[in-house]
């Protein structure tokens, strides 16, 4: 079971196997409280260490919906490629961010693609787990805020586990019903091992909403690995 924010109660509610359908009503709705008005702070506070140096870096936003970080990423001059499964708001995208674009097809999915004329920045209209290296070459970086909270609990360990997509080793614990830190750790296990926003790789810090810090020594590896 996945979970997300009803507007009308305030209070996580629990997704079942029919995700599309769910989020399909959502956006259809307009019941997307978790939309944010301009890129989220902890991109802006630290987008020094998620770029690194990097120039024309190809930057992954998966599950990405509408969001702000794609024009973010596109205006820095990065190449974007974003994942989303439900057209609507691949497309509002489009359509509140002015930017010129035309529709394609996906070579290897067959799924339509949305982008700008320069083909700078991608949306890919299909399922996470569909998706790979072949659509759209290799990434550089990385940017998630809240996707896995979109995937059923069972399909987790599959999203983040992938052989062709290694997908992030840091996340935010902001909200009520987001993912429990000890969750992520089981789900990533030797991925979770990470520099993260600071220390060495055996210490990670986890940046809660508030702006508090939880510091753990724990690298999430288990028997199972």
């Amino acid at each position: 079971m996945g979970n997300c924010w009803s507007s009308s109660c305030k209070r996580p509610v629990f997704v079942g196997r029919d995700q599309r359908e769910f989020w399909f009503n959502r956006w259809k709705t307009g019941d997307t409280p978790w939309q944010t008005q301009g890129i989220h702070r902890l991109l802006e506070q630290h987008q020094e260490l998620v770029l690194a140096g990097k120039q024309n870096a190809r930057v992954f936003i998966p599950l990405c919906g509408n969001a702000h970080e794609l024009l973010w990423f596109y205006r820095h001059a990065h190449n974007v490629i974003g994942v989303e499964y439900i057209e609507k708001s691949a497309s509002e995208f489009f359509t509140e961010s002015g930017l010129p674009f035309e529709e394609t097809t996906c070579h290897v999915l067959k799924c339509k693609v949305f982008r700008t004329l320069d083909h700078r920045l991608q949306i890919f209209v299909c399922s996470i787990f569909e998706f790979n290296r072949n659509c759209a070459g290799t990434m550089d970086i990385v940017w998630d805020r809240g996707a896995l909270v979109a995937v059923n609990d069972d399909e987790r360990p599959r999203c983040v586990r992938r052989p062709d997509i290694v997908l992030l080793c840091q996340w935010i614990v902001d909200v009520v019903g987001a993912i429990p830190v000890d969750m992520v750790r089981k789900g990533f296990k030797k991925c979770a091992i990470s520099n993260c926003l600071y220390g060495t790789e055996d210490y990670c810090v986890f940046e809660r909403g508030d702006g508090a810090s939880d510091g753990s020594s724990d690298s999430g590896e288990s028997d199972d690995d």
